[in-house]
């Protein structure tokens, strides 16, 4: 080998370090970089929640417009404010509002009742939210920013529609603060 060649030579092996110090660097990962996505951020109840749908499995007219919809909210324009605000102490309050119902000419009219507020106990196991109050209360599953849960609607629907309807109802609320 003459004197000559000895540069090309160490050029092409710099080159060829250099290219296998690239290749191994972007070809190996950090198992733990995709980990980041999988860690779930802790769930945090605390703040206020808005009820963002009131829903039933079925459509049915429940403000006697001749359209069915199975959005209670867009049926009744009554639960427009309803909505729960959670305390670390583990209390809360939901602001809630009721219909009452009169019968006029043989047609049975909905009413919307002004806003009360509900005092309210709560606690999280998991995604698994508890929410009591008076004796009463229901567990939600809580997914990201909302939480739904589903009640047995049997009463109400039978009370409009008569004893051979059946139907459940699905509550979501969303966090807004």
């Amino acid at each position: 080998m003459d004197a000559s060649t000895f540069p090309i030579m160490k050029n092409i092996i710099y080159k060829t370090i250099l290219f296998s110090l690239i290749l191994i660097t972007f070809s190996c990962s950090n198992d733990s970089e995709g980990d980041e996505s999988e860690v779930d951020e802790p769930i945090t109840m605390v703040g206020t929640w808005q009820l963002t749908s009131y829903t039933f499995e079925n459509s049915y007219d429940f403000n006697g417009d001749g359209t069915s919809s199975n959005d209670f909210i867009e049926e009744t324009n009554c639960f427009t404010d309803v909505r729960i605000i959670f305390n670390e102490d583990g209390t809360g309050e939901q602001i809630a509002t009721s219909l009452s119902f009169t019968i006029i000419d043989d047609e049975i009219v909905m009413n919307c009742e002004p806003p009360t507020t509900v005092q309210k106990t709560w606690s999280l196991d998991g995604s698994e939210l508890t929410v009591q109050s008076e004796g009463l209360g229901f567990k939600a599953i809580v997914d990201g920013n909302s939480f739904s849960y589903t009640w047995n609607a049997d009463a109400l629907v039978q009370f409009f529609f008569g004893d051979e309807y059946s139907d459940n109802e699905t509550y979501v609320y969303t966090k807004v603060e």
